[in-house]
């Protein structure tokens, strides 16, 4: 376990929960309220899902919304290779 680690008392979809987690307070705020309102939205959209498949649901957007940023990171990083590799032919 990291020594940074502490536990954060949580509540999601109104159970509450203990997790251990390095992450700052503000961090853990925000990341409980992106899961609730994801869940939220789900539930409004379909009140008689089950809150399983609605969890299951938040986490296949949040998986989603994951690999699109690691996409777009990586096609940061490839532009900013060819533009530096495109600078360092100019400059030498």
């Amino acid at each position: 376990m990291i020594s940074d680690s502490k536990k954060h008392q949580i509540e999601i979809l109104g159970q509450n929960y203990t997790i251990i987690s390095d992450e700052t307070d503000s961090d853990i705020e925000k990341i409980v309220y992106m899961v609730n309102s994801f869940l939220k939205e789900i539930i409004s959209k379909s009140p008689q899902i089950d809150h399983t498949k609605a969890i299951v649901f938040v986490a296949l957007k949040l998986a989603n919304n994951t690999i699109k940023l690691e996409n777009l990171i990586s096609n940061y990083e490839e532009y900013n290779t060819k533009i530096i590799g495109r600078i360092e032919q100019e400059l030498y």
